[in-house]
């Protein structure tokens, strides 16, 4: 998620974290959160759901599936 305005970046936290049910990482600089799910398509629809619910504007939402990097580091910590 890329949130259009950096003040309501710690709600989009709580709502990622609620719906993916795990800790998302936020690149501050670009104000976008991700998180990793087992269920893309339901947690992109609920996320987007929630946050327009909340009145939350968005520049960009979307699904992308982890790099090799991200599996690595995943698997070894």
């Amino acid at each position: 998620v890329v949130v259009a305005d950096r003040g309501e970046i710690g709600q989009v936290v709580r709502t990622v974290a609620r719906v993916c049910k795990g800790r998302p990482e936020v690149e501050e600089a670009a104000l976008r959160v991700h998180a990793p799910v087992a269920d893309r398509v339901p947690a992109l629809t609920e996320v987007a759901r929630t946050l327009q619910d909340e009145g939350i504007a968005v520049e960009d939402i979307g699904l992308r599936r982890p790099s090799l990097d991200d599996v690595f580091l995943r698997l070894t910590g």
